[in-house]
């Protein structure tokens, strides 16, 4: 008789797995928890900036967060949980994981992505929490004695620019660590290839305008011309270019806000649009044929203000005394620092020369082309096409004469 009551849990239990844990569910609930969570989060970057230029990777903090709920109870884990949108099925997890990785090694030599815990190992860290949190290819627990910030700095410091191939160097402080017994850091980098490369010799200085038509400086203005995805998305009152990137999966999306409160309500007004909805939108009016000029440029950011964002979308209880994190360690610890540090370099680069044939080709034969001219303030968003996730976005606002 018991034999066939656990047999009988165990068909069910199979059943609901299959059910709730289907690869296309967990697609739905990783597109819909990172999207939600991305929107809110670059809104509340961009309000805190003031719509200044920044990149940040809402993704990297994504996963932060998750990562930690592994080692969160009671509140402290439905908070983050509430933030997230994250589930805690683990069918489900093992899944999404394994999406998320598969997305890094596909992108290994364009994307830099990665997440750092540093934990006091005096605290004993549980091997349950690094098991679970080092499945992911972009996170490591790393477990210094703090008694020494000075050293544990350096080590954190060498141990980032060695994984990162220098990309990334001095990203902590001796003072993250003082008083503290978890720090959080989070880094992304990107160096643009396109599908279809622009031509050095079109690259010329031009002037760049505010979004209320004043000259306030020159940039050196990329060009080509060709076929692209563009379309008018009335909800976030913005023209918005696709760029791809020649890993198919990824596109640059480059929206052009026609005034600077649509600028200040971008993200927020995001929240009313999925990424599927921008694609169906270009699928449906088809290609057009552009003028496309856009500046080069390189922005490096370095945000740690990540706390009192997260605190202020609902996640409070990680960040005080009383946080439960009883699944990373049986000691009190909660989460004091949370750094975010991010480069993008948009140039001219390409690696398919059959493209930039066709679009000289193009550029000689057609005249009946429209202009997509990014010479004032914009928003750009790397984009990934098949999980619909956005792996950073930004503000690009200040001219600057990048060579």
């Amino acid at each position: 008789m018991w034999f066939k009551v656990v047999l009988l849990l165990t068909i069910l239990s199979v059943s609901k797995c299959n059910k709730y844990c289907s690869d296309q569910r967990t697609l739905d609930v990783l597109k819909r928890s990172t999207y939600d969570f991305s929107v809110k989060l670059l809104d509340s970057v961009i309000q805190d900036t003031k719509a200044e230029d920044f990149v940040f990777s809402p993704l990297v903090t994504w996963l932060q967060l998750t990562s930690l709920a592994e080692g969160a109870k009671k509140k402290t884990l439905k908070q983050i949980l509430n933030v997230t949108k994250h589930s805690t099925l683990q069918c489900l997890k093992k899944k999404w994981k394994k999406l998320i990785n598969e997305m890094n090694t596909d992108l290994k030599n364009d994307l830099q992505l990665r997440n750092l815990i540093v934990i006091d190992k005096l605290l004993s860290v549980k091997k349950s929490f690094l098991k679970k949190v080092e499945k992911l290819q972009d996170v490591d627990v790393l477990l210094y004695n703090f008694n020494n910030i000075e050293k544990v700095a350096e080590e954190v410091n060498d141990f980032v620019k060695s994984e990162t191939g220098g990309t990334f160097s001095g990203v902590v402080e001796p003072g993250y660590f003082d008083s503290t017994y978890l720090v959080s850091v989070g880094m992304v980098n990107f160096k643009a290839s396109w599908k279809s490369a622009f031509q050095k010799d079109n690259t010329e200085k031009k002037d760049f305008y505010s979004l209320t038509g004043v000259k306030i400086g020159k940039v050196n203005m990329m060009k080509q011309t060709g076929y692209f995805n563009v379309t008018y998305i009335p909800v976030i009152k913005s023209r918005v270019l696709e760029l791809p990137c020649s890993i198919e999966r990824i596109s640059l999306l480059i929206f052009i806000p026609k005034e600077r409160k649509h600028l200040l309500n971008f993200f927020y007004s995001l929240r009313r649009i999925e990424l599927k909805s921008i694609f169906m939108m270009y699928k449906n009016t088809g290609q057009q044929y552009l003028n496309l000029e856009l500046p080069r440029f390189k922005m490096d950011f370095e945000y740690d203000n990540i706390p009192e964002l997260i605190f202020d979308l609902g996640a409070r209880k990680m960040f005080t005394l009383n946080a439960e994190f009883k699944g990373i360690s049986d000691y009190t610890i909660f989460t004091s620092m949370m750094t975010h540090v991010a480069s993008v370099q948009v140039t001219e680069e390409g690696i398919q020369a059959r493209s930039m044939t066709t679009a000289q080709n193009l550029l000689k034969s057609n005249n009946g082309s429209m202009d997509f001219v990014a010479n004032k303030p914009f928003v750009y968003m790397l984009v990934d096409r098949e999980l619909e996730i956005i792996l950073f976005a930004g503000i690009f606002s200040k001219p600057e004469m990048y060579d």
